[in-house]
């Protein structure tokens, strides 16, 4: 038996690091389980969130589109096992009526269902033992991890989702949706950016300029 999971909260943890805490909740329940996911991967959520398109694809674009070319099809995204704070992860890609299966990181397995529009399931008896609840721990192997976790999942409403931002090495912070962002903001990012070698949002900020310009903005 399998559980589907929802993304309920992503967020940056309470920890030093570009890392951000994903909770995945169960689908009408109140257990979940917190996964700590990189930069790339969380910015690649945020932007499929949020509808942002990209001049060119993105790695799990690439990865879509190489199954999509090949005659597959992205069926199934399971989380099979976890150890010392891993999850193991399996996607399922049907061709010809034949299964396969790749063993995966849950976060880039998570992208990948978000753009298939897949759930994220996971077996039943394997949530039982690593899952946490609202009400008590259903896993106190690490209490303060789960404290860390719980808080940012308990303090995101919806108006704070709706509020995403990059927050810059300056601690400049710029709304995700970059159209709302003003012109000094896009100028730090872009340095920012640039800085880090994330040439794909500088892309992204010089695209916006660009449109700002060519509409008299």
């Amino acid at each position: 038996m399998e559980i589907e999971l929802e993304i309920v909260n992503l967020d940056k943890p309470q920890t030093q690091g570009e890392a951000f805490s994903l909770v995945l909740q169960e689908k009408g329940g109140n257990r979940f389980v917190p996964v700590v996911i990189g930069l790339n991967e969380a910015r690649a959520l945020l932007m499929a969130a949020n509808s942002v398109e990209l001049p060119r694809p993105l790695t799990h674009d690439l990865i879509l589109q190489a199954v999509e070319e090949l005659g597959g099809q992205v069926v199934k995204v399971c989380i099979v096992g976890h150890k010392a704070g891993i999850y193991f992860t399996e996607i399922t890609i049907q061709r010809n009526g034949e299964s396969y299966y790749l063993d995966s990181r849950l976060s880039d397995a998570a992208v990948i269902a978000f753009k298939c529009g897949l759930p994220i399931l996971i077996e039943a008896s394997l949530f039982d033992e690593i899952s946490y609840s609202t009400n008590n721990k259903r896993n106190t192997e690490d209490e303060e991890a789960f404290a860390k976790y719980f808080q940012g999942a308990t303090q995101n409403d919806d108006d704070e989702m709706a509020s995403l931002y990059y927050e810059c090495l300056n601690g400049t912070k710029v709304p995700m949706n970059l159209s709302k962002a003003t012109d000094k903001q896009l100028q730090i990012l872009l340095e920012d950016a640039l800085e880090r070698e994330n040439y794909e949002l500088a892309a992204e900020i010089d695209k916006e300029v660009k449109s700002r310009q060519e509409n008299g903005k």
